[in-house]
């Protein structure tokens, strides 16, 4: 927590705006006349009880309940509690005297995180507002069901041979360390001890289209997933974007879309995100529409220049 504070940027302007503060009032001679402003403003009182110390504790854990927070308040020891009002006391004075001197204004750090707090507050709203049935469940499964499909994946071990080392003997030196793979039977172990050595790996364990195509490319992914040599056999030669493979195939698993009930409470949690993102944008919108908006700047088109 204590590291959390030293790096944040906030607490470095209080503090910068409290020494030129201090520095500016030792440079000017005290004023009789208004020595004792402010010490009986009762408005300009930091009062410390329950409530503010609670409500200090939950913004420092970021804690949401407020009885959790004042629980930890009553069980603090008299030192830790010492501790506590001390940074208060602390916080409070530096934030006053900040906003005194009008460190809030123009304060891109401080305007993100009053957006930020309004964002938080309406997002709180539009959840408690989030609520499905049944039938609005099972509708957004049917034309979102793309999102809980199980993409294919495939297992597999490959042999490669460098078309840059090897040149016009390839066709051979291909059709004749197929015979031999399938001759000796060898398998995802063994095939580490031939070929030569690729960029990427030597097997891929339950790996998508999308990995396969971004290693071998797209076309001797589509092979392999579209039309699958017969599970543990050498096949081959496959041509990639790096050179010739043979290939021995594990496993292949099928797409396939799980059924509403075995999803469900992935879809509600989908559900819920939707319609708590659709209350925000509408909260927010309605609150652009209350603000009066003169845009003075345009973009001048210079592809004809």
């Amino acid at each position: 927590m204590i590291m959390r504070l030293v790096r944040d940027p906030l607490l470095h302007v209080l503090l910068a705006g409290a020494l030129i503060y201090l520095i500016y009032s030792w440079m000017q001679p005290p004023s009789p006349d208004n020595s004792d402003n402010g010490a009986n403003d009762v408005n300009n009182v930091i009062v410390v009880d329950e409530p503010a110390l609670a409500s200090f504790i939950a913004k420092r854990t970021a804690a949401t309940d407020m009885q959790v927070a004042s629980a930890r308040l009553r069980a603090m020891g008299e030192d830790d509690l010492a501790v506590l009002i001390k940074d208060y006391i602390r916080e409070q004075a530096l934030l006053r005297e900040a906003l005194r001197l009008g460190f809030d204004r123009d304060d891109y750090v401080m305007e993100r995180r009053l957006v930020q707090r309004l964002e938080f507050a309406l997002l709180a709203l539009a959840r408690s507002h989030a609520r499905a049935s049944e039938d609005d469940l099972r509708d957004f499964y049917a034309h979102n069901r793309q999102r809980y499909e199980t993409p294919a994946r495939i297992t597999f071990t490959h042999v490669y041979l460098n078309l840059k080392q090897r040149g016009e003997a390839m066709p051979e030196d291909a059709k004749r360390l197929l015979h031999r793979l399938r001759f000796d039977e060898v398998d995802f172990a063994g095939a580490m001890h031939y070929g030569e050595r690729f960029l990427y790996h030597r097997n891929y364990v339950e790996r998508p289209f999308e990995d396969i195509a971004s290693h071998f490319g797209k076309d001797m992914a589509n092979m392999l997933f579209a039309h699958p040599p017969p599970l543990h056999e050498w096949s081959g030669p496959y041509v990639s974007t790096h050179g010739t493979h043979l290939v021995r195939v594990r496993e292949l698993q099928q797409a396939n879309t799980p059924l509403f009930e075995a999803v469900r409470s992935v879809v509600e949690r989908d559900h819920a995100r939707e319609l708590e993102q659709r209350a925000l944008d509408q909260a927010v919108h309605r609150i652009i529409d209350r603000q009066p908006v003169r845009i003075e700047f345009t973009v001048q088109d210079t592809s004809h220049e």
